[in-house]
């Protein structure tokens, strides 16, 4: 399985070094984590992600681990007047229900997985577009959760649970003929295995199965809002010349179209695929934006027309608009594991000076992995997530260190400017890097010099992204002349991709 080769060549490269390193780095690690026992919400996290981890390497029977869980917990009531002994073991326990949970999500212990049907056997398989459509060269990707399954020869139903990737024909993001989200599907061919690349929440594939399709009931609020996406992406595209066009898309909306392929291969490899993905960087535009247009709630005459305490509602209400306008930019932007973290931190964000708490990163960080881990434990598997979640660490842990190491640059015209982009970007680089070399296999060194040259336009583009989008929903000649001011922008960055790629 993918978890288990990860997990193989993480332990290949803690092998390199020799016994006493090893010691050292596990001293080390001791310490920090005695440091941390004033911020209970962070090892507890640490425990519950280390158990998945475990899990995937040594595998248990789900009955013993439930077993250890309750014993733990058993003592731990026990324990509980005792602070030290009562976090050790509530790390323990979360140790222990992490690989409990991780082992009952495994296909192996589900007796109904469609890791079953995989094999060279034609199955009708019934199910529904739980996503979005994606689109991938000249094919149409579906995610479907599957809910029964036949022999291609009989149509005795048997139940089933799990998503699959399909692969269909079609270039259409909607497509009138085609399957779309919400809509209830009949799929006739074989189930194969994933490949090394599909995404860790897939359990199996069909590829160009024959498709059966009836109507469905999906959420209704993500279907306008998927409608909402392909309409802004039209908008765009009538607005731009392609590429450039799709590069806006993917800036604004995190969604891949074929006419962007000419370019996302020298994103790749100069280090800014961080760009046309959803980001943390995004959701605090997005955030500053609306917080920046509802400050009159608070201010501004209507605070004085409010009730009681006028100011302290003004802040609530703005910081309800706030916390709805990043989740729907969260699912506008294709709601993937990188969009639904920057997502979950940016509501943190927002809602701890309101509850009066002082925001700490390191416990934002550890509550989403928490959260997210424990409706996907395979997600800790998820490139994307793994991205996202390093790079947001690595830039809070290590952009200090290196801005010092390159004060003297703020000597120089724009010099300080320059040092900040670039210690952020080398940070980032430097927490990802273990993931780029085990999956792509391939490090970057163009692109610290790449992002310095590229990342300062981000807020820009997303802003002039989302005023031509929303524009062209009430007048698409108004929405050109914002993509006459954007096309500058947007033709120097595809330049200098290229060119650093180059």
């Amino acid at each position: 399985m993918e978890p288990m080769w990860r997990m193989k060549k993480v332990w290949d490269l803690f092998n390199i070094v020799d016994r006493r390193q090893r010691r050292i780095l596990l001293v080390w690690w001791g310490l920090r984590i005695r440091e941390l026992r004033n911020f209970p919400l962070i090892l507890i996290s640490i425990a519950w992600l280390a158990g998945i981890v475990l899990a995937a390497a040594r595998q248990l029977p789900p009955i013993i681990l439930f077993g250890l869980m309750a014993a733990v917990i058993l003592v731990t009531v026990f324990q509980w007047s005792h602070r030290e002994r009562r976090l050790s073991l509530l790390m323990l326990c979360f140790l222990c229900a992490g690989a409990w949970r991780y082992t009952l999500a495994l296909p192996a212990n589900d007796p109904q997985s469609i890791v079953k049907a995989i094999g060279p056997a034609v199955v009708n398989v019934n199910g529904n577009v739980s996503a979005e459509p994606r689109l991938s060269a000249h094919a149409r990707i579906l995610t479907v959760a599957v809910t029964e399954i036949s022999p291609g020869t009989s149509y005795i139903w048997k139940p089933v649970h799990g998503t699959i990737e399909v692969v269909t024909n079609g270039t259409l993001l909607e497509d009138p003929y085609g399957a779309n989200y919400g809509d209830s599907v009949t799929l006739y061919g074989k189930v194969a295995a994933p490949s090394a690349h599909t995404a860790a929440t897939f359990q199996a594939v069909m590829d160009f199965p024959g498709i059966s399709i009836s109507s469905g009931s999906g959420n209704p609020l993500l279907t306008q809002l998927y409608h909402l996406r392909v309409r802004c992406a039209t908008i765009i595209t009538r607005t731009l010349p392609q590429p450039l066009a799709a590069l806006l898309i993917a800036i604004v909306l995190g969604l891949r179209t074929p006419a962007l392929t000419s370019l996302a291969f020298a994103f790749n490899v100069t280090g800014t695929a961080h760009l046309i993905v959803p980001s943390g960087f995004k959701v605090t535009i997005v955030a500053g934006l609306i917080t920046s247009g509802t400050r009159w709630l608070y201010t501004g005459r209507l605070a004085t027309y409010l009730p009681g305490r006028n100011h302290r509602l003004g802040e609530w209400l703005q910081t309800l608009l706030v916390i709805v306008s990043i989740a729907l930019y969260t699912l506008l932007s294709g709601a993937g594991a990188a969009a639904l973290r920057a997502g979950v931190m940016g509501s943190l964000l927002v809602l701890a000076p309101r509850i009066r708490r002082t925001y700490d990163v390191y416990t934002a960080l550890a509550f989403t992995a928490l959260v997210m881990s424990v409706q996907d434990p395979t997600i800790l598997w998820d490139t994307g997530f793994l991205l996202s979640f390093l790079g947001t660490l690595g830039i809070v842990l290590f952009t200090p260190t290196i801005q010092q190491r390159l004060h003297f640059l703020s000597a120089l015209p724009g010099g300080h400017m320059v040092a900040e982009t670039g210690a952020v970007t080398l940070a980032a680089q430097l927490a990802t890097l273990p993931i780029f070399a085990l999956t792509f296999q391939q490090v970057s060194f163009i692109a610290p010099f790449a992002n310095m040259l590229t990342v300062p336009l981000l807020g820009i583009l997303v802003t002039l992204g989302l005023a031509l989008c929303f524009t062209g929903l009430v007048a698409l000649p108004l929405a050109q002349w914002i993509g006459r001011i954007t096309w500058p922008l947007l033709w120097y960055t595809s330049q200098t991709i290229t060119w650093c790629a180059s």
